[in-house]
């Protein structure tokens, strides 16, 4: 409840709803400044993971976006050799 009054001052101050006062700007510093840092196992195992994941996501992502891609060129050349085909008959009954 605290921290939501705090960041709502923060914001109303950002947002020039009110004037800041840097006394009250620097006891939020100070109290920022006391919180302890997040380095835990539990945390660093839980980032790990999530970013894990995020990288693996990103890689699939790529993969059926190359897979779209040589598929289409597969359809283009596989087009473009069906019309040859058909023509080089046509052109021997000529000659």
């Amino acid at each position: 409840m605290r921290v939501k009054n705090l960041r709502n001052y923060l914001q109303d101050v950002k947002e020039k709803k009110i004037p800041f006062e840097h006394s009250v700007l620097r006891q939020i510093a100070s109290l920022c400044n006391t919180l302890p840092a997040i380095n835990s196992e539990e945390f660093s195992n839980t980032f790990l993971q999530e970013y894990n994941d995020v990288l693996l996501v990103t890689y699939l992502a790529s993969i059926t976006k190359n897979s779209a891609v040589l598929n289409e060129s597969i359809d283009r050349y596989l087009v473009s050799h069906e019309r040859q085909g058909k023509r080089r008959p046509f052109m021997r009954e000529n000659n």
